[in-house]
């Protein structure tokens, strides 16, 4: 029996007024216990969508007990990873969007809590992030609580199921699905290749139109399929994404460990309006136009999931929250193909599902768009996860996750006032870009050659001695940077480096080590690693002149730059000859 609703429909508002403490702790209500939910968003007009998340208010059962804050009421990512057979290792570096409508203020805050109350890995800058339908940071659309409420549980069940994963949360300014679909393409253009929508709006004569926001080859599309069950709803009946149903989900005894059946709630039917993808036409589902769902996961809000909303604790369901379990499935599988339609890889891995075969969610003309049973059914289309093999091009799950980030090589001695070579080698995954990379010298006196490029060269000093380092930074499309260190170590050496020294002036360049001049005129070193031909820097040049006999007098020194010029200003007008010395390094 379907859990009733306190006073539905409810405006968003009123979430507000629930408090944790009403929280039954069971995330499966036994027998013989009632569950009250309200939906967080009120009913919508055809061209606008209404969020799909309902919250528990209470169970009543004399074996409810009372949730603490150690043990958060409903299900957690242990438990969604071994109902689903999941390897929530996978997914490193894959971008999972989240569309929404309207702001969440404390959307970054909520998901930290989450996170850290299941050791699940931080998600701060470059891991998550947060932009309006045109993907600017501000300005933000304006707050609303029960679109807030579906926001935490999308990002929770992206956290849940994908924890490796980056989330980028894309509000749209409204809930019409204009609004919506603007946000939709804005994540795919940020490099988004998985896209969440808890949202869901009725049909009609033209909904179709907005199908352009949803046809993008090579991105994995989910939308909720509806929580009054039998009937569709879109963008769940668009031919281009993978429509999403909801079950029930409770521990068992034996077998797998876990029951499922269809939920009460969850939407499905023959779309009136939108034509089958080829994908179905094998499927059996004795619908001539598009049949939802696809596949399925948990959604009844009485055995539902753990949420972090607004500084509190709660129990949440709906197919609001199989949506996004779903999305991040399909990231844990790996990279779609850039051609490919990802809602058709279940029909072509369908035996990687757990079939779910009893259950309904009302009366409806053809009985499996209604019920469940073997195969494809409409409440929960042809199952759900059992691994992420089925969300697979391959129906295989992607191996071992490439890390975004970076390695480097020193590829040159390291000799003091001479140029060292730097090599970096960025670790991009699929699905992602390189924006940047820059490199810094731990010391300011180190002078690089090339800071933004992938290779460079650093030189330092010729007196330099000891161990100093050199940062390199990657940066992706997304804002998250990676930094790794090289470290440079100058030792001090009995062996000496020839080089060579070259002096011009005025025009003129001596052979050798001198030049002579009659009047007062700058004079210019070059220093040059004589096995290299490389400038060197650092090194000490003393400038001397010769008048007649005797040893040269030293009349001024410099340092040797970067290009290994030394250059002294000489006063004088008597004639002589001017000469260089310096001692290699």
């Amino acid at each position: 029996m379907r859990p009733s609703r306190a006073g539905r429909p409810l405006r968003a508002g009123l979430i507000s007024l629930l408090g944790a403490g009403l929280l039954a702790c069971s995330p499966s209500a036994p027998a013989g216990a009632t569950t009250t939910v309200q939906d967080l968003c009120g009913t919508a007009v055809p061209g606008q969508a209404r969020c799909l998340a309902e919250r528990q208010v209470s169970t009543t059962s004399p074996m409810a007990a009372t949730a603490t804050p150690a043990t958060p009421a409903g299900l957690g990512p242990a438990d969604l990873a071994d109902a689903y057979q999941l390897d929530t290792s996978k997914g490193y570096g894959q971008t999972v969007a989240v569309v929404d409508a309207y702001d969440d203020p404390t959307a970054a805050t909520d998901l930290a809590a989450y996170r850290s109350q299941y050791g699940l890995p931080a998600c701060g800058t470059g891991c998550f992030s947060k932009v309006n339908q045109s993907g600017a940071s501000g300005p933000l659309p304006a707050g609303n609580s029960g679109w807030a409420g579906e926001i935490s549980l999308d990002l929770d069940m992206v956290s849940a199921v994908c924890p490796q994963c980056n989330i980028l949360l894309v509000e749209a300014n409204s809930s019409y699905l204009s609004d919506l679909g603007t946000a939709v393409d804005t994540a795919v253009r940020l490099g988004a290749r998985f896209v969440s929508n808890s949202y869901g709006g009725s049909e009609y004569a033209g909904v179709g139109s907005n199908d352009v926001h949803y046809n993008h080859p090579g991105v994995a599309i989910t939308a909720s399929t509806g929580d009054n069950g039998y009937g569709t709803s879109y963008p769940a009946s668009s031919p281009y994404v993978t429509a999403v149903g909801g079950t029930t989900l409770s521990r068992s005894a034996g077998g797998r460990g876990w029951t499922e059946t269809a939920w009460s709630g969850a939407g499905s039917g023959c779309s009136g309006y939108l034509g089958q993808p080829a994908v179905q036409a094998s499927a059996g589902s004795g619908c001539a136009n598009r049949a939802v769902a696809d596949v399925s996961a948990v959604a009844n809000p009485a055995t539902g999931v753990a949420v972090y909303n607004a500084g509190g604790w709660g129990v949440y369901g709906g197919t609001s929250a199989s949506a996004p379990i779903i999305a991040a499935v399909y990231a844990l599988a790996g990279t779609p193909g850039d051609t490919d339609y990802p809602n058709s890889y279940p029909y072509a891995n369908s035996t990687s599902l757990f079939d779910v075969t009893s259950g309904s969610n009302g009366s409806c003309p053809t009985h499996q768009w209604c019920a469940a049973g073997a195969g494809w059914d409409g409440p929960t289309g042809l199952g759900t996860p059992d691994t992420a093999a089925a969300f697979s091009a391959t129906g295989q799950v992607a191996g071992a996750p490439v890390k975004f980030g970076a390695t480097g090589r020193v590829t040159s001695a390291m000799v003091a006032g001479l140029p060292v070579s730097l090599s970096l080698t960025p670790q991009v995954p699929d699905g992602d870009a390189l924006a940047s990379v820059s490199w810094k010298a731990a010391r300011g006196d180190c002078v690089l050659a090339t800071p933004a490029a992938e290779q460079t060269t650093v030189s330092c000093p010729a007196t330099l001695t000891g161990t100093t380092t050199v940062t390199a930074t990657v940066t992706d499309v997304l804002g998250a940077g990676k930094t790794i260190s090289l470290p440079l170590s100058f030792t001090a050496s009995a062996v000496k480096r020839a080089v060579t020294l070259a002096v011009s002036m005025a025009g003129q360049s001596g052979a050798g080590q001198s030049a002579c001049t009659a009047a007062s005129t700058p004079m210019r070193a070059v220093v040059l690693d004589a096995a290299t031909g490389e400038p060197v820097k650092g090194l000490s040049v003393s400038f001397t002149r010769q008048l007649s006999t005797g040893l040269p007098a030293t009349v001024g020194s410099a340092g040797s730059q970067a290009d290994g010029t030394a250059t002294f200003g000489l006063t004088s007008t008597a004639a002589f000859t001017l000469g260089a010395r310096t001692v290699a390094a």
